[in-house]
């Protein structure tokens, strides 16, 4: 893989995250497949729980995906997550929404950039 197009991503980190797959660009590969499968489920939830104010149901979600983060190394979508929970179990969550909103805004970005990780090891696999 082209090391410099992989400094670009700031989401996670993907030395770590290949690292933590044995150096295999396939298992790496195939988590972020199965991250990417799982994610929208979980903060799907993430969300159900915080509308409902549901501490349980946002603690479990939030731990599920808290595995899956430091997996990939993405430690600034962990960051955030972990800044949502500590919010939610205030007393007064006025703040929850809108860290909730952060959090969803973060993950896309990993999102995006896990997807082009994933393309740019496919192309260079290909060729």
């Amino acid at each position: 893989m082209n090391k410099a197009s992989i400094d670009s991503f700031s989401a996670f980190d993907y030395d770590l995250a290949l690292k933590a797959c044995g150096d295999d660009e396939t298992i790496l590969g195939e988590t972020i497949s199965l991250f990417s499968k799982q994610v929208p489920f979980l903060v799907n939830h993430i969300e159900t729980a915080v509308e409902s104010r549901d501490g349980k149901l946002l603690h479990k979600a939030a731990h599920t995906l808290e595995e899956l983060l430091v997996h990939l190394r993405a430690y600034r979508s962990l960051g955030y997550l972990k800044d949502l929970e500590a919010s939610c179990e205030e007393i007064n969550c006025d703040s929850c929404h809108e860290r909730l909103n952060i959090f969803k805004n973060e993950i896309d970005i990993l999102l995006h950039q896990l997807g082009e990780a994933s393309e740019t090891y496919r192309t260079a696999a290909v060729i």
